[in-house]
């Protein structure tokens, strides 16, 4: 069964190279080419900057849309990651596509900000959400390793946590009334700790408080920058 998706699509990162490493005290893995990009979108299966529990000191790149290790062909890997952009964190114990993960693949995805749509009067306005005081949001995710047994290609995927939206983002987000699961920046370490007993998790991922997070409207993003 694939999880209905949530609509967590698009992500904002714009900060070099240098200081998202001193922000994580991680550094990035030797063959990443990471650039810092405005717009990324889920349904391009980007790769972005990752940091997974099985190394915290090592930011790694990562295709957005987890492929479940029982994926056993690259047409059913292809179906299924376009329904695994996001997560519910009411069920990602229970759903065949992510409870294998949830039960130890943890990992955030450090972000500048994210955009959502909010509907007004019939029409779509974007918004960019972005952190009030920090550089970063450290977006909540699993993920997974599967081989591509066609190819013998090792991939690392992703998928991006979503939970009840906060005040603001009820207001932003006005027709799922989801928003990103984003980690407090003092819980990120408890987030990653390779034995953190998944009882914890809804202890770790409360809903950011609206204070800590700045909004405005922008221009549609149409597509985006090329950025690896």
């Amino acid at each position: 069964m694939i999880e209905k998706m949530p609509m967590c699509f698009s992500i904002n990162l714009n900060i070099e190279k240098s200081a998202l490493e001193k922000s994580y005290h991680a550094k990035f893995s030797a063959s990443y080419g990471y650039t810092p990009f405005y717009f990324a979108s889920a349904f391009e299966n980007p790769m972005v900057p990752v940091i997974a529990n099985r190394d915290s000191s090592l930011i790694v790149p990562m295709v957005w849309g987890l492929i479940p290790h029982w994926v056993t062909t690259p047409e059913q890997a292809n179906l299924i990651r376009s329904k695994t952009y996001n997560a519910r964190i009411e069920t990602i114990h229970e759903k065949p596509s992510f409870r294998y993960a949830a039960r130890s693949n943890r990992c955030i995805i450090p972000v500048t900000g994210f955009f959502e749509w909010q509907e007004v009067n019939g029409k779509k306005v974007s918004w960019l959400i972005k952190p009030r005081a920090d550089a970063t949001f450290s977006i909540a995710g699993l993920w997974n390793s599967w081989t591509n047994v066609e190819t013998g290609e090792l991939i690392d995927t992703f998928t991006i946590i979503t939970q009840p939206a906060n005040e603001l983002m009820s207001q932003i987000h006005n027709t799922k009334k989801r928003m990103p699961a984003i980690v407090d920046k003092d819980l990120v370490k408890s987030w990653l700790d390779a034995k953190l007993p998944t009882l914890e998790y809804d202890a770790i991922l409360r809903p950011l408080d609206s204070e800590l997070m700045d909004a405005h409207v922008v221009p549609s993003p149409l597509r985006r920058p090329k950025s690896q």
